[in-house]
Parts: structure tokens; C-alpha cells; sequence
């Protein structure tokens, strides 16, 4: 008799190789064909939805969420107007990506200080964060700012990279370099936290060359990579469902002009190490299971008694969720019917603990499997 660890995973492991993919939701064009180079996109989540902001100009374009255009605004009339007066830009001032805190502090990338600006609502300034240079905590041409996971996250395009910070300043780390292999980001320009953590960074490579998309874990742990099909990108946010929106150019039936893709980042399929049986004890039996890369591993995993080449009896299943690049155990509780079996295979020398693959009293094995795990 075999006892077999089956795994059903929704969320795949990162890995080297096709790195993954997107999903494109919809996508839709600037209603206005004069209003120029658009230069930034924020999502806004509201009581009634969320709304699509697009700031040109001293204008703003407001759209809903499935690209439905709402109105536009003549002046700043949007939640940074309160700081206006101190955002002009100077020799020594350049600002760009903003993210605003729940207290009203308006965080800013400040690409000609090589650091990062705080606003108060009454136009104060307050500390600066970073400073230039290649160290840790120091930057160059930060491009934007964004919060979540109780951090700040920098753009450090002139560095390839992303800085981490409390809000207080203290440095975390950084995590990236020039390249477009896993973890790499070429002229990284935007990035945003997803509601479940994840940190997003758009990257332009150049004037007409396509964007690309990188994800990470809040940490800098690579999950994925993809290439989108957008030029000149200028903005990158998500909803509260996790949804992206990206704008720049894209291509229409009709013409090639100024839009915003909605989207879904996806992950190859990848084989991974995923288990081994620990121990049984009752009617339970006690797995290891071990999430390689930086996303993470959940789903069904199932214990079966296998019998000849075809006949499998399934002995218990449970749920598990394990964090990339962590082990934890997960306890099957076994049926009726498995627990005898398992009692069964005890008696005839299965030990109570395992430790690894192997052939156990001549007549059970413990077999490794190499789980599929799907988004």
C-alpha cells in the first residue's frame, strides 16, 4: 500500500522562467483628445464605488471604475488642493508621486531632493525621509510614494529599486536592481499596495517602449513579473478588490491614443517541493508543508492510500495556507474508513514518525508529490 500527500493549490509559488503573465479587464480612451500627456492615476474608493482620478494640467479627469466617464475639473479640486501653495516646483524642489496618510500628511517624491517631502494640511513641512546617494536609506529620483502594511514604499528609480520605511522615517530595506529578470525592474516609475498587502511597481523603459508590472510581497519577496501593452505608462493604482489600472497609451479598434488598462497580474503555473508526511497519531495524520518563492501557497491538501496502479482510497483532507518561502504543519483529520487503514499499515511497521521518502517496513511508502498550484 502507498500513502500519497495530494495537493489542489489556488496560489501558485514564484519561480524563475515564464514569469508570469496578465489578465486584462477592460480598458478605455481619454474622453478628451486635447488634454496632452497625462502624467498620473489615482484610485480613490469611495462609499458609492471608487473613482478613476487623472490629473493634466491644472485639469482632472474623473472616471468610474469600469471606465465610465464621471466629469473634469478646471482647478485642483481634489484632495491635495489644501497644499498647492507649497508644491510648485523649484531648482530644489521637483515633486511627483504623492501618497496621503489618514492624518492628512501628504507624503511626496521629491525628485530633485532625492527624498522624500512630508506636508502638513496647513502647508507646514515637516521631516524629510532619505537623502541622496546609494546607501542604505538614501536614494536617487524618487519617483513615487505609496502606503500600506504600515510603511512607506519609494520608488528609487535612479537606483532600480524600491525603499521600504516606517512612517517615522527608520529605514527597512530595499529590494531590486537594473535588469528584467526575476526581482529586476528596468526604470521603475509607480508603485501601489494591494489590499492584501502586495507591492506593485510599474516600470517605463523608455519613450514608446511597453511597460511592465512587478509584484512583490510586502517585503520585496519576487512573485511576478509581466509585460503589458501599454507605452509611455504615467500612473499605476488598484481598488479595493485588487484590481489594477494602468494609464498611457494603448492600442483601440480605431487608433492608438491615450487610455487606461484595468487588469490582473498572473502567475505561471510552477512544480514545488510542497511535503512529507511528519507523523500519525489516532485518526489524524500531521503533513510539513513547505511554500517555495515569495507568494503564497493555499488549498486542499488530501492523504490517500494507493493500491495497485489505479485504486486510490482517500483518507482525509484539510485546508492549508503557508506563507512563500515558510513550512509549517497542517493535521488531516482521517476518516473512519482511513483511520482503520492507517491503523492497519501501523501494525504491519509504519513508524510514528516519518522522515522523509523511503520504503517503511517493505510494504508502506511515503511518496513526495511535486503539487500544481493555480491563482
Amino acid at each position: 500500500m502507498l500513502l500519497v500527500a495530494l495537493f489542489s493549490a489556488n496560489v501558485p509559488v514564484a519561480s524563475a522562467g515564464p514569469l508570469g503573465g496578465f489578465k486584462e479587464i477592460t480598458r478605455w480612451k481619454d474622453v478628451n483628445e486635447n488634454s496632452g500627456g497625462w502624467s498620473d492615476l489615482t484610485v480613490n474608493m469611495t462609499e458609492s464605488g471608487g473613482e478613476v482620478l487623472i490629473p493634466w494640467g491644472s485639469n482632472l479627469q474623473i472616471y468610474d471604475l469600469n471606465g465610465t466617464f464621471d466629469t473634469e475639473i478646471n482647478t485642483w479640486d481634489n484632495p491635495y488642493d489644501t497644499y498647492q501653495s507649497v508644491l510648485q516646483p523649484t531648482e530644489q524642489f521637483s515633486p511627483r508621486g504623492m501618497a496621503m496618510a489618514p492624518d492628512g500628511k501628504l507624503w511626496v517624491a521629491d525628485y530633485a531632493g532625492n527624498d522624500v517631502a512630508t506636508l502638513k494640511p496647513d502647508g507646514s513641512t515637516g521631516p524629510f525621509i532619505g537623502s541622496g546617494g546609494v546607501g542604505p536609506g538614501q536614494m536617487q529620483y524618487p519617483t513615487d510614494v505609496a502606503l500600506g502594511n504600515n510603511s512607506m514604499y519609494v520608488v528609487d528609480s535612479g537606483n532600480f529599486q524600491v525603499d521600504r520605511f516606517r512612517l517615522d522615517g527608520t529605514f527597512l530595506g530595499s529590494w531590486g536592481s537594473e535588469g528584467s529578470k526575476a526581482g529586476q525592474m528596468f526604470a521603475p516609475r509607480d508603485v501601489t499596495v494591494a489590499p492584501d498587502g502586495n507591492v506593485f511597481v510599474l516600470s517605463t523603459p523608455g519613450y514608446g517602449q511597453q511597460a511592465s508590472i512587478d509584484e512583490f510581497t510586502p517585503t520585496g519577496g519576487f512573485v511576478a513579473k509581466a509585460t503589458l501593452p501599454i507605452i509611455d505608462a504615467a500612473g499605476l493604482g488598484v481598488d479595493s478588490a485588487g484590481k489594477l489600472y494602468a494609464a498611457g497609451t494603448l492600442r483601440f479598434p480605431d487608433r492608438q491614443t491615450q487610455g487606461v488598462l484595468k487588469f490582473t497580474v498572473t502567475r505561471k503555473d510552477t512544480k514545488a517541493k510542497v511535503a512529507r508526511l511528519v507523523k500519525v497519531k489516532g485518526r489524524a495524520a500531521f503533513l510539513k508543508l513547505t511554500c517555495g518563492g515569495g507568494a503564497r501557497c493555499a488549498g486542499t491538501a488530501s492523504l490517500a492510500a494507493r493500491r495497485g496502479k489505479r485504486k486510490t482510497v482517500t483518507l482525509g483532507k484539510a485546508s492549508f495556507s503557508v506563507a512563500g518561502g515558510k513550512r509549517k504543519t497542517v493535521k488531516v483529520r482521517l476518516t473512519k474508513k482511513g483511520g482503520s487503514l492507517v491503523a492497519k499499515a501501523r501494525r504491519k511497521g509504519l513508524p510514528a514518525k516519518l522522515g522523509g521518502s523511503g520504503v517503511i517496513a517493505r510494504k508502506v511508502l511515503l511518496k513526495k508529490v511535486a503539487g500544481r498550484h493555480r491563482r
